[in-house]
């Protein structure tokens, strides 16, 4: 049965790249990028397929296994909405997005960058029928290359103070940026307000510490920058789709 599914899948990725010119040698190219996670998706946001490296991310081994998948069957919903949001970017006007810069929290618990590209595919006709995507991981030299460089700084200072009370002036100050500035680059390459993005970092930390200490949910939320434990179950909730303490219960070290 898995061979049939897996035959069946493949005859339909092979369809699907046969409405592209030079599809093919698309494929091949991305194929040997192990350190690129290249991904092809339709014109529903449901992917059609992606290289090794993709999948070695989604902890799969088979194209078959994420085929007509979208975000949310991957991540929840709350992280899962902002790559669907970009994509109908692409799907709907064509808009090329380029180096998109995101924080992502990896299977090992820590915080890392990933910039991501999105391009509009078309049909012979010239119809957009999808879009191709590449993604990657970002190390800090390659950080300070990026079109977001100027506002890392104060990036780099929420992160390692991400549980205090952080002053909007002042971080716009360590960018040499007014306050209207910061708070739309920030946007810009974010897509989320300064806020929005400690909270999530918060979260972030929060889900590694619920992995990896003995600290009561309460001293955990504390210790994040959350003074009310409803207050912080609420927002883990909506990050994350469970409770902290289901989430400890399903990934604890």
């Amino acid at each position: 049965m898995a061979v049939v599914l897996e035959n069946e899948v493949k005859q339909r990725v092979d369809d699907f790249f046969c409405q592209l010119r030079q599809g093919e040698q698309m494929r091949q190219l991305f194929e040997n990028l192990a350190d690129v996670m290249f991904f092809v998706k339709d014109s529903q946001s449901r992917l059609i397929t992606c290289n090794q490296a993709m999948l070695k991310f989604f902890g799969r081994r088979h194209v078959s296994e994420i085929y007509g998948k979208t975000g949310v069957d991957f991540f929840p919903e709350s992280i899962a909405s902002p790559y669907l949001l970009d994509d109908r970017e692409v799907l709907d006007k064509g808009v090329e997005l380029i180096d998109l810069m995101e924080l992502a929290l990896k299977e090992d618990g820590e915080l890392s960058w990933f910039c991501t590209s999105k391009l509009p595919l078309r049909d012979m006709q010239g119809s957009i029928i999808g879009l191709m995507g590449t993604s990657r991981w970002m190390a800090k030299a390659d950080q300070q290359l990026h079109p977001a460089s100027h506002i890392l700084t104060a990036v780099s200072y929420m992160q390692e103070h991400f549980a205090e009370e952080l002053d909007i002036p002042q971080l716009a100050e360590l960018c040499k940026l007014s306050v209207s500035q910061f708070h739309r680059s920030f946007k810009q390459n974010f897509r989320q307000t300064p806020l929005q993005f400690l909270l999530k970092l918060r979260i972030q930390a929060a889900c590694r510490l619920l992995r990896t200490s003995e600290l009561s949910i309460r001293e955990v939320g504390e210790m994040c920058g959350f003074a009310d434990q409803n207050y912080f179950s609420r927002h883990f909730r909506q990050v994350c789709s469970q409770t902290p303490r289901l989430f400890r219960g399903k990934y604890r070290i």
